[in-house]
């Protein structure tokens, strides 16, 4: 053998073992950006890790978190392809109305349970449609992006395209309220979370709904109603958002037009970055419990630091590219 063919030749055997070096560490990636993360801005501001902000962190990942937890079931299930797997871009507009729908019958003399029945039910029915669309062959990204704006419409008719005010003692319990330091909103995510889990990795939910997304063919030859999954998703991921909506109403006290659309990115971005934080790259509802809490500590870590909202938004959107890069293990041995 040449001495340029051996030197060649040791190259790529070198290539080789870095290779499976970033593959070994690729599951540990998400855990240790995070804590990273978290030692570095216990640097930078002598409030970060106080209990007290910590514990607004918690509450500010709740909203966003339920929503995620909606979200990432109907990727699991329809699988993670950006284009034509599953995706739910009208969760947005759905926390949106709920929150208005709810706070337009409070406002109108009806009581509690049939204003936040009537806002839930609301939103649930366009889960529906949702999965009606996409079981009967209409691509996820354009059913949800269409019903999105139809539910955007919706919102703006409610509200006349103004903010409405709401005075309860419920929904100020749910914001001020708080046991052992945290508020309720903080035991809703948790309690959301370990409902969605159980029944994900307790029966054989969470099985099927991975061989739905992974090859929905096969997953119908081996017995599985995969329409039945897909359309459950949907469902599930319409219930969550009116979740979050009834907790952006009360946080807020009010109903603001569009007021989902602000969080968006985060849902997006939260299920999503859920693979970084899974051995195997795929989406996860454990993942999702941590990437919501991790995004939360970026924006109070940058909100702590004065820095301007744009970078923030934009810091979101180069962690969205970058997993969506590295999603793929071949990406780490390329």
């Amino acid at each position: 053998m040449s001495i340029k063919n051996r030197v060649a030749l040791m190259t790529k055997s070198s290539q080789n073992k870095e290779s499976i070096k970033l593959v070994r560490l690729a599951p540990y990636f998400g855990t240790l950006m995070f804590g990273g993360i978290l030692i570095l801005f216990s640097f930078t501001s002598p409030y970060f890790l106080t209990f007290g902000n910590l514990s607004n962190i918690l509450l500010q990942s709740s909203i966003v978190g339920v929503a995620s937890l909606g979200m990432v079931y109907v990727i699991i299930v329809g699988g993670d392809d950006v284009i034509q797997g599953g995706i739910d871009l009208s969760c947005a507009a759905f926390i949106g109305l709920t929150a208005t729908v709810t706070a337009f019958f409070l406002s109108r003399g009806h009581s509690l349970v049939i204003s936040v029945t009537l806002g839930i039910l609301i939103t649930v029915f366009g889960g529906i449609c949702n999965g009606i669309g996409v079981v009967y062959g209409i691509r996820p990204l354009l059913m949800t992006l269409g019903m999105g704006a139809v539910v955007t419409s919706a919102d703006l008719i409610f509200s006349n395209n103004r903010q409405i005010l709401i005075e309860n003692k419920f929904f100020e319990w749910l914001r001020d309220a708080t046991y052992y330091g945290l508020g309720i909103a903080v035991y809703i995510y948790l309690f959301t979370f370990l409902i969605l889990f159980s029944l994900f990795h307790g029966t054989s939910i969470g099985i099927r709904a991975y061989a739905v997304g992974g090859n929905s063919t096969a997953a119908l030859i081996s017995g599985i109603k995969t329409k039945k999954y897909i359309f459950n998703s949907y469902v599930v991921s319409a219930v969550c958002a009116s979740i979050s909506g009834i907790l952006i109403l009360a946080r807020l006290s009010s109903s603001t037009p569009r007021a989902g659309d602000i969080i968006l990115l985060d849902v997006i971005l939260a299920s999503f970055m859920s693979v970084i934080f899974s051995r195997r790259f795929m989406p996860n509802l454990a993942g999702v419990f941590v990437s919501a809490i991790f995004i939360a500590t970026l924006s109070n870590a940058f909100t702590l630091l004065n820095f301007p909202s744009y970078w923030t938004s934009g810091i979101k959107g180069v962690i969205i590219l970058v997993i969506v890069a590295t999603r793929s293990k071949r990406s780490w041995v390329k």
